[in-house]
């Protein structure tokens, strides 16, 4: 039971299976990740138990030590940090939660490769308004239109979801950060490094690549699911707005 109400596995994407010269009967998970809010209320023995099946999802048999170094990553506060264990296996706290994956692929690896990106963000184009799941991340970006109904300041939170869409036109474009690129966050006095802003939102190196960039042409919208472009925020001349948001694919659409 505490496993379904903390763990989630997130399979090999099918652009993931095909790249097997030979395809495994079973794949592993593209990577196991361990809600830490629940994972640290339960009891020692249970935490144990969790942490050493996500272990054998992954095909590692670990040893009591090493679970014991997993229970001290769990308990840290800061964000980034990272273990390795047995064939490449890398278990990072991140934003929360442990993930559990081969950044490198199955194999006798030494080192820091969890700075290598794993996957980038596939560039794509956003026609309009709607849902557009990006399975490789297990991510979706929902974009609506108000139509016509400007959000309330008791509506509007501090990161920001809501853009006044009579500064900008469809299409838009959705892809990574680029080196150097630069945006203006909700709420600060002037521009910033999105790697810059990154690194003081605790975002991990290795996943930087798979953080989305909202674009209009040249200019950045949003962050979705960390930031909006304070230049795009709703104020008092807003006449129409549409609502951003990035969302895990596990959980169910909200709408409305």
């Amino acid at each position: 039971a505490a496993f379904a109400k903390s763990v989630s596995v997130v399979p090999q994407s099918t652009e993931q299976v095909e790249k097997y010269s030979v395809q495994p009967a079973e794949p592993l998970p593209q990577k196991v990740q361990i809600n830490l809010e629940f994972f640290n209320s339960q009891p020692r023995a249970i935490q144990r138990r969790l942490l050493e099946k996500c272990c054998w999802l992954m095909r590692c048999e670990p040893r009591s030590r090493q679970i014991e170094n997993l229970l001290q990553l769990a308990k840290q506060d800061s964000s980034g940090a990272s273990l390795h264990l047995a064939a490449g296996l890398r278990v990072a706290k991140n934003r929360g939660r442990l993930n559990f994956k081969y950044p490198g692929g199955a194999g006798p690896f030494r080192g820091n490769i969890e700075n290598r990106p794993e996957i980038e963000f596939p560039e794509t184009t956003i026609p309009g308004p709607g849902i557009y799941d990006f399975t490789i991340l297990n991510r979706r970006l929902v974009i609506e239109d108000s139509n016509g109904c400007i959000p309330g300041s008791g509506d509007l939170s501090p990161t920001g979801e809501y853009l006044d869409s009579g500064l900008f036109s469809f299409p838009l474009t959705i892809r990574g950060p680029r080196p150097g690129e630069r945006f203006y966050p909700l709420g600060a006095p002037g521009s910033k490094k999105i790697s810059d802003f990154l690194s003081d939102q605790k975002i991990a190196r290795n996943i930087r690549a798979q953080i989305p960039v909202l674009c209009s042409g040249d200019n950045v919208l949003a962050l979705p699911g960390l930031r909006i472009d304070h230049r795009f925020r709703i104020t008092g001349k807003t006449t129409r707005s549409v609502r951003v948001r990035w969302q895990e694919m596990e959980k169910p659409l909200d709408i409305g």
